[in-house]
């Protein structure tokens, strides 16, 4: 059975855990912290030997949802975009697998969940991190509607820095939508989430990327704008 624990006062996490505090009208990144430790078993191996990529994905998004739950308060959180995930190296069978949450920035109905994925040396307890990804969530009511989560509230230096971080991704993924929209015409799904509230030190939400390209062929030309949109910054 998958070992599943919240996240208390593990430093080696690097997420700067410290006593848990609520406060009226938030809640801290600490409430939404999950560690989960899984193993690499040989039927998840790919034709290199190592663990298949989709394997982690599916891992990292569950670990997100469960920190998304339960800053949200909400019985239904859903996955509204990955923002980015990189793999650093490869995990070998019988590896052991830390997986850690924890939730980074909040908007009206939104939500950023740092995971990272780290190898730990079974004998020593050493680890490495291996992979890394921000995920949106975002809260629905018993309709399936977008509804409001706790705002959150920073305790630490790390938390500021994790905060302001998440900020300008969020200005990324804006720009991004806003470009595909002119060009494209994408439907104006997910404003919802793109709302901005005023309670503890939250400043505009994560653009819920909801929409989906119609046409297959626009999808080389949507990698293409991306490309040049990185490149200039």
């Amino acid at each position: 059975m998958d070992g599943i624990k919240e996240l208390k006062k593990d430093k080696s996490t690097g997420f700067a855990p410290f006593g848990r505090k609520r406060g009226p009208t938030g809640r801290s990144p600490r409430e939404g912290a999950f560690l989960t430790r899984k193993i690499v078993a040989p039927d998840m191996l790919n034709p290199n030997g190592t663990l298949f990529g989709g394997v982690i994905m599916s891992w990292i998004d569950e670990v997100a949802f469960m920190s998304a739950r339960r800053h949200s308060g909400r019985p239904f959180v859903v996955t509204a975009s990955i923002d980015n995930i990189t793999f650093w190296m490869p995990l070998k069978p019988g590896e052991h697998v830390i997986l850690t949450s924890q939730v980074n920035y909040v908007g009206r109905t939104s939500m950023e969940i740092g995971v990272k994925v780290e190898r730990e040396n079974p004998y020593d307890g050493s680890r490495t991190q291996a992979t890394s990804a921000y995920l949106t969530f975002v809260a629905l009511d018993k309709r399936g509607r977008p509804t409001s989560v706790p705002p959150l509230i920073l305790e630490t230096p790390e938390d500021e820095r994790r905060h302001e971080e998440a900020r300008i991704r969020v200005k990324v993924r804006e720009r991004i939508r806003s470009r595909l929209k002119r060009k494209y015409g994408l439907a104006a799904e997910g404003k919802e989430a793109a709302k901005p509230q005023s309670p503890s030190r939250s400043s505009s939400a994560p653009t819920a990327l909801w929409s989906v390209l119609s046409p297959d062929a626009v999808m080389g030309k949507v990698k293409d704008t991306l490309k040049r949109l990185q490149g200039s910054g």
